[in-house]
């Protein structure tokens, strides 16, 4: 939360000043607000950087995979192939798994999840896609089993817990996150009182 504060408030400050905005500053921008899934917020920062250095095969990826996330799939798809042929850039893996997110964007799950399950090796990203992939196509269990199953390097098995169980919460089957050998410490009492709002809960479990 403090870094996306952080970059919220260089955001404001090159929003103020455009002597600011160099391209390197914003593309570096650009790749934080991706890491932070905020592809709208993420686009023009990448798009502006990209214009002054164009070859940049890894600016091409991160525009793609922003373009996709913030819902423009055609320009990301587009994007995406003058990515793949870079051939500077060797990335199989993430041209594979943002192919993977544009089908489950539009709802083709089975496609996606394919996909995901086919990269030679799945980095934290594609985890938590995948697992998103798989709730949406209606395995909520398969989505905490991949969540489960993963330890995340940056943030640790604790949070990885935490978010396999919100996952239960969400999609109601708390009694299979009480049943872990060890359940994250927001799991919500064993018989909730009226006092108890749910959203309340998972909202918790998403800080």
């Amino acid at each position: 939360r403090r870094f996306e504060e952080a970059v919220q408030v260089y955001q404001e400050a090159i929003d103020a000043d455009p002597e600011l905005d160099d391209p390197l500053v914003s593309g570096a921008l650009g790749v934080a607000w991706l890491s932070l899934d905020r592809g709208a917020l993420a686009v023009p920062r990448l798009a502006r950087a990209r214009q002054e250095f164009p070859e940049g095969g890894f600016l091409t990826l991160d525009l793609a995979d922003a373009m996709v996330r913030s819902g423009d799939l055609v320009r990301g798809l587009a994007m995406l192939e003058v990515a793949r042929r870079n051939e500077k850039v060797a990335a199989e893996v993430e041209h594979q798994r943002i192919e993977a997110d544009v089908y489950a964007a539009r709802g083709d799950h089975e496609r996606a999840r394919s996909l995901y399950l086919g990269m030679r090796k799945r980095p934290p990203t594609a985890v938590f896609h995948l697992a998103r992939c798989l709730a949406a196509g209606g395995d909520p269990v398969g989505a905490v089993d991949c969540l489960a199953s993963s330890v995340s390097p940056i943030r640790g098995s604790v949070a990885m817990r935490t978010c396999s169980c919100r996952s239960w919460i969400r999609s109601g089957h708390v009694s299979l996150c009480r049943s872990r050998p060890t359940p994250c410490r927001r799991l919500p009492p064993a018989v909730p009182g009226p006092s108890v709002k749910w959203s309340a809960i998972i909202s918790e479990a998403d800080e």
